[in-house]
């Protein structure tokens, strides 16, 4: 009788063991699973770093080429620059234009011509810690005009002292009391 009991536990034992196998297999399948997708996702984490290691190389590359470019090109950057800085006065002394144009019609004067003399084109500020360039221009305004437009005119344009002040004024005085027949204004305009 004691050997059946035994035995009977050594069976017992036997079921038990093997089911302690089988979820000690599972559990390995159901881990290797796991950890399969885990190393997929840090697979993929390593990949792109490694692509943005090599977008950044190529970057860096193209960094220096460009750097290499600028100093054997420095002459033609510097042309450049300047032509560049060339268009932004024009587009600057179209804006004087139209204010000017402005300030006549909105007084009544008829212009002949508003010029940017060349011999006084661009010059730097007096004072060098503050950057602002500066041009003359010229206002020729035609016909005979009453003192009063005149004043009102010389008036719109000392009220956008921002953008421009007169430096010299040149009067031909007309047949009529209070009256002048021709004008010749020089401003200097403030340059962007």
């Amino acid at each position: 009788m004691k050997n059946k009991s035994f035995s009977l536990k050594a069976s017992i034992f036997s079921y038990i063991l093997g089911a302690l196998m089988a979820i000690v297999i599972i559990g390995a399948f159901v881990g290797a699973y796991y950890l399969n997708g885990f190393l997929i996702q840090k697979k993929d984490e390593v990949s792109k770093v490694e692509n943005d290691v090599v977008a950044n190389e190529s970057s860096i590359g193209l960094a220096q080429a460009l750097e290499q470019y600028i100093k054997n090109n420095r002459k033609d950057i510097d042309l450049v620059k300047k032509v560049v800085s060339d268009t932004k006065e024009y587009q600057y002394q179209d804006d004087i234009i139209n204010d000017i144009v402005t300030y006549a019609a909105q007084t009544g004067l008829k212009l002949l011509s508003v010029t940017f003399p060349t011999s006084a084109s661009s010059s730097s500020s007096k004072d060098k810690s503050a950057p602002v360039k500066t041009m003359q221009a010229v206002i020729e305004i035609d016909k005979e005009f009453s003192y009063d437009k005149y004043i009102n005119f010389i008036y719109k344009i000392e009220q956008n002292i921002s953008k421009m002040k007169i430096l010299q004024i040149s009067i031909d005085l007309g047949k009529e009391a209070g009256s002048i027949t021709g004008s010749s204004i020089k401003l200097e305009v403030y340059v962007k």
